[in-house]
């Protein structure tokens, strides 16, 4: 009895212990700037060899850079929000200049320049009506929609990730008999890859199917078509990653309550054969349906963890 007993633990542990392996693996994967990671930059120009700061509006969260000799900077995985950047404007003066509300994405790069560019015509930029932009190079084919929940519900839309997946370009509803999905560019279900802050929650069991996330609890849903490449796991369909909400400096508390009363519901009708015999009796098909939800936010430790 107390060898198998033993036996029984050893497979537990080596269980937990791969686990806890994943979801290392997991994390990190989240952090190597793969296309599903939830964290975008800012890139820009300002008086070379001064210094950077990049601060989150709404967290805090701090990020301190020196410019480059050649004058340009770039910030790499920041966390989706908005920031204010500030540095110094002017090479040999002490001008600083501040940029509010720089909005970073997920998968994106926002650029921020502090001081004027003096000539153009340079084969990596091009000028228009005074201004300029810097090209940008892409290895992928693919092309990302970002769509902001509570953008979302300001356009009345279902609160349902495959409803708003579906406000994507080249996106179609997929056969209701595998249940309610989006398709890609005409590619299977099945192709598609659901992730979570860049760790894949799609249903290992079926491969259409993935773990639900409460719709009030997310910020952002990026849906990214085209194809996957080798890197990204391959695959004909598209990625589908879920932020959810985080906390900030602030405190906030809300709820909210949706009722779907029966007598708004449409009734199907009942379906019969060839024959006459009815096969489904939908006319005495009744139901209704009530959610409600809690939250609250705040700083843990302020500027560092919300």
């Amino acid at each position: 009895m107390s060898i198998r007993m033993n036996a029984e633990a050893l497979r537990r542990h080596r269980v937990l212990a791969l686990l806890i392996g994943c979801s290392l693996a997991f994390g990190l994967h989240a952090q190597t700037g793969d296309m599903t990671d939830p964290v975008g930059s800012i890139f820009g120009r300002a008086a070379p060899n001064t210094p950077i700061v990049i601060v989150n509006e709404k967290t805090g969260e701090r990020h301190d850079f020196i410019v480059r000799p050649d004058g340009t900077y770039i910030a790499r995985g920041l966390s989706i929000g908005n920031y204010r950047v500030s540095g110094i404007g002017g090479e040999g003066t002490e001008t600083t200049e501040v940029r509010k509300n720089v909005r970073v994405s997920s998968d994106t790069a926002t650029p921020v320049y502090l001081i004027p560019i003096p000539e153009c015509g340079k084969a990596w930029r091009v000028c228009l009506d005074g201004s300029y932009t810097d090209f940008l190079y892409s290895a992928a084919s693919d092309s990302p929609t970002y769509l902001p929940t509570n953008r979302l519900s300001e356009a009345s839309a279902k609160r349902d990730i495959t409803e708003s997946v579906l406000l994507a370009p080249g996106s179609v509803r997929g056969d209701d008999w595998f249940g309610n999905f989006a398709s890609f560019g005409g590619s299977s279900i099945a192709e598609n890859r659901y992730t979570v802050n860049g760790i894949n929650v799609t249903d290992p069991n079926n491969g259409y199917g993935f773990a639900r996330v409460p719709f009030e609890g997310l910020a952002e849903i990026e849906v990214t078509s085209g194809g996957l490449d080798a890197w990204n796991g391959g695959g004909m369909g598209g990625v589908i990653n879920l932020t959810p909400k985080r906390g900030t400096n602030d405190f906030h508390a809300g709820g909210s309550i949706y009722w779907s009363p029966e007598i708004l519901r449409e009734s199907d009708p009942d379906q019969f054969d060839g024959f006459g015999d009815r096969q489904a009796n939908n006319s005495r098909d009744n139901g209704w349906e009530y959610t409600a939800n809690l939250w609250a936010s705040g700083p843990l430790v302020e500027d560092h963890l919300s």
